[in-house]
C-alpha cells in the first residue's frame, strides 16, 4: 500500500478508503467530507497491526479489503 497524504487524497477523490486505526478521526476532518468515499460511507479503519505488519495476518487484511471494496450491484447509481 501506499502512504497518502491530504493533498493526494483530495486530488484522488477515491471511492474508497482505508486508514489506519479508527475511520471516525478521518471522517471529522473536514477536508475530506466531500470525497465520494466519505459521501458514500465507503472508508474503512483496519487494526495498524494488521494493516502494516507482514506475515501470518496478512489473510485479515485481504478479507478487511475484500469487505470494503465489495459492491451491491443493486445500490450502484442510486
Amino acid at each position: 500500500f501506499e502512504t497518502m497524504n491530504a493533498e493526494m487524497i483530495l486530488s484522488e477523490n477515491p471511492d474508497v478508503v482505508y486508514v489506519g486505526g479508527d475511520a471516525k478521526a478521518f471522517l471529522k476532518d473536514a477536508r475530506f467530507t466531500g470525497i465520494k468515499a466519505a459521501k458514500t460511507g465507503r472508508v474503512f479503519g483496519l487494526t495498524q497491526d494488521v494493516m502494516v505488519r507482514k506475515g501470518s495476518r496478512v489473510d485479515r487484511l485481504i478479507d478487511a479489503v475484500y469487505r470494503g471494496i465489495t459492491v451491491d450491484l443493486s445500490t450502484v447509481g442510486k
